[in-house]
C-alpha cells in the first residue's frame, strides 16, 4: 500500500512537472510572437512619423513662402490700382482747378501741385502738343501728338496708358479739357518700392513652427550665373545686420556641400524647390540636418526662402521609444501574471479534492470583499463629488473665468485695512477693435499672468486689475516696478508683438483708487495716489452740479430754443432762422458751452435734443419761415433718435422748411449708414447744410459727388479775418466760386460789422449770420 502511495505520488509529481514544462514553453513562445508583432508595428510607426514630420515641415515652409508671394501679388495689384485711381482723381480735380483759373496761372498752379504730390508728376500741353508745363526731361512732341490723335480718333477725352521708358514702366492718365491735354503719371518702380517695404515689415514680424522659431529670408539675385557677389541680402530677421551684404555661391555647409549653388540652380530651372544640408545649431552647438524651401519671385529677382532643422523629430522618437519600452514592460508583467495564474490553476487541478470546498469558501469571501470594496468606493466617490462641487462653487464665486485670477468679490473679501492700486491697460479698446475680441482676451489673460508673477493680482472689470498692500508708498513702488518691467516686455497678439503701457490709480478705497486712475488718465500720468485736493474732484462736483441743473431744466420745462436770423446779403431780408439750444437756470440763460459735453457723458443729451426738436418743429409749423437745426454724428448714429426725428418731421409737416446742419467730419464721409440716412432725409424734402465748413478736413470732391448738399456754412474762423488777411480772402473766394459751380448756397458765419458784410457781398456770398444783424433770441418772441 505504501509503494502504491509512493508511485501515486511520483506519477502525480511527474504529471505536475510535465504540465508546468508545457505551460512554460507555451507562455514563452506566445510572449516572443507578441513581442515581434509589437516591435514591427513600432518600427513601422517610427518610419511613418519621420516621413510625416519631414513632409509636414516641407508643406509648412512652402505654405509660408507662398503666402508671402501671394501677399506681394495682392499688395502690388492693389497698390497699382490705388495709384491709378489717384492719378485719375488728382488729374480730374486739377483740371477743374485749371478750368477755374486764368491760363497764365497754369504753370504756377501745376508747379505747386507737383510739389504737393511726391509720387506723381504733371505734364500739360495744348492739343497741338505744344508744351506748357512739365518737370520731366523726356518730353517728346511727336509721341505726344500721336497720343492726342489716338484719343480724338477713339472719341475719348481721357484714358490710362502704360509706357516702357529708360526709367522703367510709366503709368499715365491722360485727360483732355478746354483744348488742353493734362497728364498725371508715376513709375511702377515707385509702387514696387512701397510694396517691398511693406513686405519686408511683414517678414520681420512672421514666426512659425512648433517652437515659433521659423522665419523667412529674402535675397536679391544680382547675377544668375553665380559668383562671389551673385546675390544681396534683403531681409534676414534673425540677423538684421546682414541686410545689404553681398553673398557668394561658394559657401559650404558643415559637411562641405555648396548649398547656395543649389539655390541658384533652382532659380535658373524650376523656380522653386527644396535643399537639404547640414548646419550648426546654436541652441545645442551641434551640427544638425536642415531643409530649406526656396522660391524665385522673378519680377523683383527675389529669392525667398525659409528653413528648419529636422532634428526636432528626435524628441518625438524618444517619446515613442519610451512608450515602446513601457509596452514591453507591461507585456512581461502580463505574461508573468499569466504564468502565475496558470501555475495556480494547475495546483488547483492537482488538489481538486480540497479545492472544491476551498473554492466555495473563496468565492463567498471574494463576493463579500467585492461588495465591501464597491460600498467603500461609492462612499469615497460621493465624498469627492461633494468636495469637488464645493471647491467649484467657491472658485466660481471668487475667480475670474477668463484669467483664473481672484476677482472683485475676492478683492472685497481680502480688502481690509489695506490700500489698493487699480492698474489699467492704456488704449486697450483700440487694441481690441484692431486685433479682435479673441486676441484681446488672450492679451488680458497673458497680462494678468505677468502681473501675478510680480505680486498677487486681482482681476476687475474689462481691462483693469488690482493689487493691495498696507501702505500706498509700497503700492507706488510696486507700480513703478511693473512699469519698468513693461519697458522691456512684449506681448504676442495675433502674428504681432506689442508693448503695453499702463495707468495706475492708488487709494484707500476702490472709489478713491478709481478716481485717482481717472485723473491719471486725464493728465496722462502713469501713477497717481489719491488725495482730497485732486482737481478732478472739483470737476466731479461741477459735473454733478450741471447734471442736476440739466435734470431740473428738463423737469421744469427750462430747455429753451433760441433762434438767430440768417440774412440774404443782396436784399438784407431774413432767409431763415437757425435754432440754438439754451438752458434757463435761476434767471440766467446758459449756452451749450456750459452743459453740452456733460449732458453727453450723463446720457441727457438725447432728451435735450428731442425737446428742442419738438418745440422748434411745433413753432415753425405755424409760421411762414424756414429754419435749421444742428445734428451731430452722435445723433445720426442713434437709430432710435433718427426714427424720432423722421416721426416729428412727418407729424408737423416741416420737411420743406427744414435745413439740417451737419458738422464737417471725415466719419460722415466714410460711414455708409450715415450716408443712407442723409439721403433719406433729402428725399423727404429736407435740405442739407455742411456747418463750419473749412474747420475740418473733409474730402470736398467726395462731398460734392456723394452727399445731397444744398448749403455750405463757411466757418467763422475763415470769415472774420478776411479784411486783414489776403490769403483767407482768396481761399474764401475760391470756396464761393466752387459752391456756385455746383449750385450750393453759401452762408458766412460770425458777421459782426458792416465792413465785413460789404466784403462778403463783393465776394458773392449768398447770406450772412452774426451779431451785426441779429443776436440769438427766445423763439417765443418770434411772431
Amino acid at each position: 500500500m505504501s509503494k502504491i502511495e509512493n508511485l501515486k505520488g511520483k506519477i502525480l509529481k511527474h504529471n505536475t512537472f510535465s504540465i508546468f514544462i508545457i505551460l512554460t514553453f507555451i507562455t514563452i513562445f506566445s510572449f516572443l510572437i507578441t513581442y515581434i508583432i509589437i516591435y514591427e508595428k513600432y518600427q513601422s510607426e517610427i518610419d511613418m512619423i519621420k516621413n510625416n514630420y519631414i513632409e509636414n515641415q516641407k508643406n509648412m515652409m512652402k505654405h509660408q513662402v507662398n503666402n508671402i508671394i501671394n501677399l506681394i501679388e495682392t499688395l502690388r495689384t492693389a497698390k497699382t490700382q490705388n495709384v491709378k485711381d489717384e492719378l485719375k482723381t488728382v488729374n480730374i480735380t486739377s483740371a477743374k482747378i485749371l478750368e477755374l483759373s486764368a491760363k497764365n496761372k497754369y504753370f504756377p498752379i501745376l508747379s505747386q501741385l507737383d510739389n504737393q504730390h511726391e509720387c506723381m508728376s504733371f505734364t500739360l500741353s495744348d492739343l497741338n502738343a505744344n508744351l506748357i508745363y512739365t518737370k520731366t526731361s523726356d518730353y517728346n512732341k511727336t509721341k505726344r501728338m500721336n497720343l492726342i490723335k489716338k484719343l480724338l480718333k477713339e472719341n475719348k477725352n481721357s484714358d490710362y496708358f502704360i509706357h516702357k521708358t529708360p526709367k522703367g514702366t510709366k503709368i499715365t492718365y491722360q485727360h483732355i479739357f478746354n483744348n488742353f491735354l493734362l497728364t498725371t503719371f508715376t513709375y511702377q518702380a515707385i509702387i514696387d518700392k512701397f510694396v517691398k517695404n511693406r513686405i519686408i515689415q511683414v517678414i520681420y514680424n512672421i514666426r512659425f513652427g512648433p517652437k515659433n522659431n521659423g522665419y523667412i529670408s529674402v535675397a536679391e539675385i544680382l547675377n544668375y550665373k553665380g559668383g562671389k557677389n551673385f546675390a544681396k541680402v534683403v531681409a534676414l530677421p534673425v540677423k538684421p545686420s546682414m541686410v545689404g551684404k553681398l553673398l557668394s555661391d561658394d559657401k559650404k555647409d558643415a559637411k562641405g556641400k555648396l548649398y547656395r549653388k543649389e539655390y541658384l540652380k533652382i532659380a535658373n530651372t524650376t523656380g522653386e524647390g527644396f535643399v537639404s544640408y547640414w548646419f550648426y545649431k546654436y541652441s545645442d552647438k551641434i551640427i544638425r540636418p536642415k531643409i530649406s524651401y526656396v522660391k524665385l519671385y522673378k519680377p523683383w529677382n527675389w529669392l525667398i526662402f525659409t528653413s528648419v532643422f529636422i532634428d526636432d523629430i528626435d524628441n518625438v522618437l524618444s517619446k515613442k521609444e519610451a512608450m515602446f519600452k513601457q509596452e514591453i514592460k507591461k507585456l512581461v508583467i502580463f505574461y508573468i501574471a499569466l504564468y502565475l495564474v496558470i501555475f495556480l490553476i494547475t495546483i488547483f487541478i492537482v488538489r481538486r479534492e480540497n479545492g472544491i470546498i476551498k473554492s466555495i469558501i473563496d468565492e463567498f469571501e471574494r463576493k463579500l470583499q467585492e461588495k465591501s470594496i464597491l460600498l467603500e468606493h461609492l462612499n469615497k466617490n460621493l465624498m469627492n463629488e461633494v468636495i469637488r462641487k464645493t471647491d467649484e462653487l467657491t472658485k466660481n464665486m471668487f475667480t475670474d473665468n477668463l484669467t483664473n485670477l481672484p476677482n472683485r468679490e475676492k478683492l472685497i473679501n481680502d480688502f481690509k485695512d489695506k490700500y489698493i492700486a487699480i492698474i489699467n491697460i492704456d488704449d486697450f479698446k483700440e487694441i481690441n477693435d484692431f486685433f479682435g475680441v479673441n486676441e484681446g482676451d488672450k492679451l488680458i489673460k497673458e497680462f494678468g499672468e505677468f502681473l501675478n508673477s510680480i505680486d498677487k493680482t486681482y482681476k476687475l472689470s474689462a481691462d483693469e486689475y488690482a493689487i493691495i498692500d498696507d501702505k500706498p508708498a509700497k503700492l507706488k513702488h510696486k507700480a513703478t516696478e511693473i512699469i519698468n518691467k513693461l519697458k522691456n516686455k512684449k506681448f504676442k497678439i495675433g502674428n504681432d508683438e506689442i508693448k503695453i503701457n499702463i495707468t495706475v490709480g492708488i487709494g484707500e478705497t476702490l472709489a478713491q483708487a478709481d478716481t485717482a486712475l481717472k485723473y491719471a488718465k486725464k493728465r496722462k500720468k502713469q501713477i497717481i495716489v489719491y488725495n482730497k485736493n485732486l482737481p478732478i474732484l472739483k470737476e466731479f462736483e461741477e459735473n454733478l452740479k450741471w447734471k442736476k441743473i440739466i435734470n431740473e431744466a428738463i423737469e421744469n420745462n427750462n430747455v429753451i430754443p433760441y433762434i438767430q436770423a440768417i440774412i440774404d446779403n443782396k436784399t438784407k431780408k431774413i432767409k431763415k432762422y437757425e435754432c440754438l439750444m439754451r438752458i434757463k437756470h435761476e434767471g440766467k440763460i446758459f449756452t451749450p458751452y456750459y452743459f453740452l459735453e456733460i449732458a453727453k457723458k450723463t446720457h441727457q443729451y438725447e432728451t435735450l435734443q428731442k425737446i428742442i426738436i419738438e418745440k422748434c418743429f411745433k413753432k415753425f409749423s405755424k409760421l411762414p419761415y424756414n429754419f435749421s437745426i444742428n445734428l451731430s454724428l452722435r445723433d445720426l448714429k442713434n437709430e432710435q433718435f433718427i426714427k424720432y426725428l423722421i416721426k416729428k418731421i412727418e407729424k408737423y409737416n416741416v420737411a420743406e422748411k427744414l435745413t439740417i446742419e451737419l458738422l464737417e467730419d471725415e466719419e460722415m464721409i466714410s460711414d455708409k449708414k450715415i450716408n443712407e440716412i442723409i439721403h433719406q432725409l433729402s428725399k423727404m424734402g429736407v435740405k442739407i447744410a455742411i456747418d463750419d465748413f473749412g474747420s475740418g478736413y473733409s474730402n470736398f470732391v467726395y462731398l460734392i459727388k456723394n452727399l445731397p448738399i444744398n448749403t455750405i456754412k463757411i466757418d467763422g474762423t475763415l470769415v472774420k479775418d478776411i479784411i486783414n488777411d489776403e490769403k483767407l480772402k482768396k481761399l474764401l473766394k475760391k470756396i464761393v466760386e466752387i459752391a456756385k459751380e455746383f449750385n450750393f448756397e453759401t452762408i458766412a458765419e460770425f458777421v459782426e460789422n458792416e465792413e465785413l458784410y460789404i466784403e462778403l457781398l463783393h465776394l458773392d456770398v449768398d447770406a450772412s449770420q452774426g451779431y451785426h444783424f441779429s443776436k440769438p433770441f427766445d423763439i417765443e418772441e418770434l411772431k
